[in-house]
């Protein structure tokens, strides 16, 4: 197709071509959350733990950083282990966390559900799910093409 457009003829037929504008829209801002004292804005680093066998590894999701300056003035972050928490434990130690379940949901409730599977149980169901997704992508595509 671009080496029919770069042809004299063609040319002489479609003398004007309207080439695409980038448009700007950050998509992925990388910028400190602004929480204003609510809970939903976390900085999350994640750390892949490696695949095994074939199958994929878990992701743990290191939160609540703190940063150190060290002597050369560079910063640091930290995760020491009383601050490690998945995001639910970290809603659940904030003192005015009730206020934001909804009215019919409690912490016991969601405690009972919480523990309910293992983590490897639940790391299992998470990957079963996914290939389930994909073979259904893979399906579509098929039949659409």
């Amino acid at each position: 197709m671009y080496n029919l457009r770069k042809q004299t003829g063609y040319q002489r037929h479609r003398p004007v071509g309207i080439k695409t504008r980038p448009v700007t829209i950050p998509i992925g801002e990388r910028r400190a959350p602004g929480p204003n004292h609510q809970p939903g804005y976390l900085r999350v680093d994640s750390v892949h733990q490696g695949d095994q066998d074939g199958v994929k590894g878990v992701y743990p999701i290191n939160t609540f950083a703190e940063t150190i300056t060290d002597a050369n003035g560079r910063q640091r972050k930290r995760y020491p282990y009383p601050l490690m928490m998945t995001p639910y434990e970290k809603l659940k130690s904030l003192h005015w966390a009730e206020q934001f379940l909804k009215p019919e949901i409690t912490f016991q409730q969601l405690d009972a559900h919480a523990s309910a599977i293992s983590d490897n149980e639940a790391a299992q169901r998470l990957n079963d799910a996914r290939i389930a997704l994909f073979k259904t992508i893979l399906k579509r595509s098929k039949t659409a093409a």
